[in-house]
């Protein structure tokens, strides 16, 4: 697309011949076209072009910076939504790192799957029509650009993976039913009664307006089906819609040392303790959301046919549901600063021991190139429920041998040697990074409590 104007992956017909699962379909014009939704072209051409076009760069190593950069920005969403849903400042900093260092985001922070970008952008939603729901005194004109935001968002998330689809409408029945109790509450401070019918009317152009993102993006996608395979229901992975025994699926996505979820980030099994906390602190309608768009994408990998991923690190369909599962995360984090003398020093030990495990589990898949794990294995199956098979234990022993994958670090004379002046420039950035963590873990929560106390104004005002 960058590199000539043409959507046809031709480059891959070499390939798309000896692989079980090929990368793209033949077209009705003979040529071969990924059977990927669309989106992630045309959010990386832009870096690809720019690889291309300035001497010294290499399109792939500059198309790969996608994700790391997808990664930082979902992060710091992170502390927004999480501020923005009464966390301190301090707890809602640690959960995104939480985030970033302690589940396989940082993994797939260097590689080029969607999956990273579906995380970022099911959280703008799901943070943009909390906006604009929750800010009632915002004028009606800047209430309705949040919800754009939130249709723009899930709109993006759809060209990305055709299932996200389940996600925008989640979005939409929310929003759906908070417009429809907005109507009933304001009806009920007015002392009158008012028909079904004409609340559903009034809370047609908030929906309307975040739906004509979906809408103009879907007529695109199926102009777009047309026009490479010359089908309107054609997406490319229509021969691989197999599903099959869900309960298989659902518990290795959590559980199984080859693709499970708490495998791989130990600390995340603190969400459960977050669960009845989270209840409390968000409105009803907005747990049920989350939870509903975390639930489908469990329940629907985990019926598909390949919810393993193949070749891959740890549970990567449940990456887009990753920032989301944080809030629940944050939850201990509160009741754990909350303690004092012995038990908060237990409470933080236990935490910090979670964290330092999927810390060190995700350093083997960034320090490893995963491809060495299963070239070893010489299959794709019998790995995912097989410790033996496990990548934790393939890695570590990979890493042990000194085939590492980092750029800066090299085997020489039966040893490794820090490549120093490759190694400067990145750490200068971890360096800065890590003093702008220091600064946003040390403000004071002034500002949130006067915040908070504005809110709780508002309200009244509302009431009276």
């Amino acid at each position: 697309l960058a590199g000539s104007g043409r959507a046809d992956i031709d480059l891959l017909i070499w390939t798309n011949h000896w692989t079980p699962n090929p990368p793209g379909v033949w077209g009705g014009d003979g040529h071969l076209y990924t059977k990927k939704a669309p989106g992630i072209s045309f959010l990386v051409a832009p870096l690809i072009w720019l690889g291309q076009s300035l001497p010294g760069l290499n399109a792939v190593h500059v198309g790969l910076l996608t994700n790391a950069i997808v990664t930082a920005l979902t992060a710091g969403l992170l502390l927004f939504w999480l501020t923005d849903l009464g966390f301190s400042r301090r707890i809602a900093g640690l959960s995104a790192l939480v985030y970033g260092l302690g589940t396989i985001a940082w993994v797939y922070a260097r590689m080029f799957w969607e999956s990273s970008l579906l995380a970022l952008f099911f959280l703008i939603a799901v943070w943009a029509v909390y906006r604009g729901r929750a800010t009632g005194l915002l004028p009606r004109g800047k209430r309705l650009a949040w919800l754009l935001l939130a249709g723009v968002a899930g709109a993006v998330g759809l060209t990305l993976r055709f299932e996200a689809v389940a996600a925008v409408i989640f979005v939409g029945l929310y929003l759906l039913w908070e417009e429809l109790h907005r109507s009933s509450d304001t009806v009920a401070l007015n002392g009158t009664g008012q028909p079904f019918a004409k609340r559903l009317a009034d809370s047609l152009p908030a929906l309307a307006v975040y739906a004509l993102p979906t809408l103009l993006v879907a007529v695109g996608l199926v102009w777009f089906n047309l026009a490479r395979f010359g089908s309107l229901t054609e997406t490319g992975y229509s021969r691989e819609l197999l599903f099959r025994a869900p309960w298989v699926g659902s518990f290795g996505l959590l559980f199984s040392p080859g693709r499970g979820l708490f495998i791989f980030s130990p600390v995340l099994l603190l969400l459960f303790l977050g669960l009845r906390p989270a209840w409390r602190r968000v409105p009803r309608a907005y747990f049920w959301l989350i939870a509903a768009i975390c639930l489908f994408y469990w329940l629907f990998y985990g019926a598909w046919f390949a919810w393993g991923g193949t070749w891959g690190w740890g549970p990567r369909f449940l990456l887009p549901i990753l920032p989301l599962l944080m809030l629940f995360v944050a939850e201990p984090l509160v009741w754990a600063s909350r303690q004092v003398g012995g038990r908060r020093w237990l409470a933080w030990s236990a935490i910090g021991g979670l964290m330092l495990l999927s810390m060190g589990a995700n350093v083997l898949g960034v320090a490893v190139d995963f491809n060495e794990h299963f070239l070893r294995l010489g299959r794709n199956d019998d790995f995912v429920f097989n410790w033996a098979a496990a990548p934790l234990l393939g890695h570590w022993q990979i890493l042990q041998e000194g085939l590492v994958d980092l750029i800066w670090l090299r085997s020489q004379d039966g040893g490794l040697a820090i490549i120093w002046p490759v190694l400067l420039s990145p750490l200068l950035l971890a360096l800065l990074a890590g003093f702008g963590v220091l600064l946003t873990l040390k403000i004071s929560n002034e500002q949130l409590a006067m915040n908070n106390e504005q809110l709780a104004m508002n309200k009244l005002i509302i009431v009276n």
